[in-house]
This record gives C-alpha cells, sequence and structure tokens, in this order.
C-alpha cells in the first residue's frame, strides 16, 4: 500500500514538472535577452502550430508552437520560444532571422503567417509559390529599387537590428548539411517533421531565382538532429 502511495506521489510530481518545464519554456531567453531586446513582453500565445514572429517584440522573438499529444489521448499546445542574435530580426517569409532589410517589415508578419500551413504540403512542394513572392518583394525594405521607403528602424528598446556585411545567396551557395548549424536549438523529437533542410535549401533558392534574395546565414531552423 505504501509503495502505491509512493509511486503515485512520484508519478504525479513528474507530470507536475513536465508542465511547469513546458509553461515556463514560453519566452524562457538567455540571460541579458533585455539588454538586446529591450523590455519583453510576453504577450504571444501559440493558437496553431509552426513559427511565429512575436510582433509585440519588434520580432527579435519568435515562437515555436506545437501540439503535443500525450500517451491518455489528451493533447496540449506547447510554446517554445527564441532570440534572433547578431542583431537580426524574424523573417516571416522566409522562416529565418534575417537582417532587418532583408526581412518583411516585423508589422507585416501577421501577413505571412499563413505560410505555416506549407511546412505540411510535402517535399515536393515549394515552400513558397509565386504570389508568396511578390507579394514579400512588395514590402522588403531592402528592395528600394522598387519603390520602398527607407527603412525604418525599430522602435526604442533595443538595439537596432543591422549588419555590416552580411552574406547572400549569391556570395555563397549554401548547402542543406550547413542550413540550420547557426541556431541549435534541443526540440522535441516530433520537430523533426518540420525540419526539411533540402526543402527550405529549394524553397530559399527559388526564391533568390525569382528575384527574393535572402541576406542571411543565421536560421532559424536549427537543430541538433542533422
Amino acid at each position: 500500500m505504501k509503495l502505491s502511495i509512493i509511486l503515485f506521489v512520484l508519478s504525479t510530481l513528474a507530470l507536475s514538472l513536465a508542465a511547469s518545464r513546458s509553461k515556463r519554456a514560453a519566452y524562457e531567453l538567455p540571460d541579458g535577452a533585455e539588454l538586446i531586446v529591450g523590455a519583453v513582453r510576453t504577450t504571444f500565445i501559440c493558437s496553431n502550430e509552426g513559427y511565429y514572429a512575436d510582433i509585440d517584440n519588434n520580432c527579435q522573438i519568435f515562437h515555436v508552437c506545437h501540439t503535443a499529444v500525450h500517451a491518455d489521448g489528451t493533447s496540449e499546445m506547447q510554446q517554445w520560444s527564441f532570440m534572433c542574435g547578431n542583431q537580426t530580426v524574424f523573417n516571416q517569409f522566409s522562416f529565418t532571422c534575417s537582417s532587418y532589410e532583408d526581412a518583411v517589415p516585423c508589422g507585416s508578419s501577421g501577413d505571412f503567417f499563413y505560410l505555416n500551413a506549407n511546412l505540411h504540403a510535402g517535399p515536393n512542394v515549394f515552400f513558397h509559390n509565386e504570389q508568396d513572392v511578390a507579394r514579400a518583394a512588395a514590402v522588403t525594405p531592402g528592395r528600394p529599387a522598387q519603390g520602398q521607403p527607407p527603412v525604418v528602424r525599430p522602435p526604442g528598446g533595443g538595439r537596432p537590428p543591422f549588419r555590416d556585411s552580411p552574406k547572400t545567396w549569391l556570395q555563397e551557395d549554401i548547402q542543406p548539411a550547413e542550413i540550420g548549424h547557426r541556431l541549435s536549438y534541443d526540440l522535441p523529437k516530433e520537430h523533426d517533421q518540420y525540419f526539411n533542410l533540402s526543402k527550405a535549401t529549394a524553397c530559399y533558392k527559388s526564391a533568390f531565382v525569382r528575384g527574393v534574395s535572402s541576406a542571411s546565414v543565421e536560421v532559424a531552423w536549427g537543430r541538433r538532429r542533422i
């Protein structure tokens, strides 16, 4: 009887700790994140699976949302938060941490949330279609030749995301094995389905051919299981 009680208490404690860890993962950022981002606003809550720029934090933070199904049949939406380093922001069009000039404006990120649905489109389908590329090109501040206004820096609170010498696909042909090594996060094994590196490479090269280059190799597809 005592053994049963002890086992019950231990299992309850384990479940409690797991739930607590999952909750802490939301906005669980590296020490000193406030020095880069400014005062962090914890307003984003996952409602659908995918990768999402945190507009309230100038897109210097992004979130990974995933529905976990437990053994008892119940499910919960889990959320992990990450910060873009090296003075970059999360580009909702390419799902990468890019220089500000080569990312869609942070305020327009919500217009590209729908791209998360393409994560399940299959390995033989490009991540972007012609309409997606045209929509991004029309608002990307790094394309002044199309009549775009000058780059406007984010409001005060964090350092302006700017890179002195960004690399482009024209300067360096990134291979699939190289994609994702810059940001190495230990996400659950279930996230393997999202990280199709060959597909990521194909879609970024496709975007470049169509006239939209990604000026950053600091990508957010990082993981340790390459």
